[in-house]
């Protein structure tokens, strides 16, 4: 195992998602740092769909642009099940 490869089965292993930092975010499900970028600055975050976000404004949505679909944060997002 790589060091990504352990990151990644810690994250899965303890409730996580991916990782985030201050203007991205990846999946452990996509693979961690699929951009190459170095992963120090990274916690562990947790993906949140943009329809569950309480985000206003988007810091994601104004540095990768409408639409997207979600992002990874370092909070548990909290969903409403009516």
């Amino acid at each position: 195992m790589n060091a990504i490869e352990i990151v990644g089965l810690w994250l899965t292993e303890n409730g996580y998602d991916g990782l985030c930092g201050e203007e991205c975010g990846c999946g452990v499900e996509y693979g961690l740092a699929p951009c190459g970028e170095s992963c120090d600055e990274c916690v562990a975050g947790y993906f949140w769909l943009c329809k569950d976000c309480d985000a206003d404004p988007c810091e994601y949505r104004d540095f990768l642009g409408d639409p997207i679909d979600g992002c990874y944060r370092k909070i548990k997002p909290v969903v409403n099940e009516e």
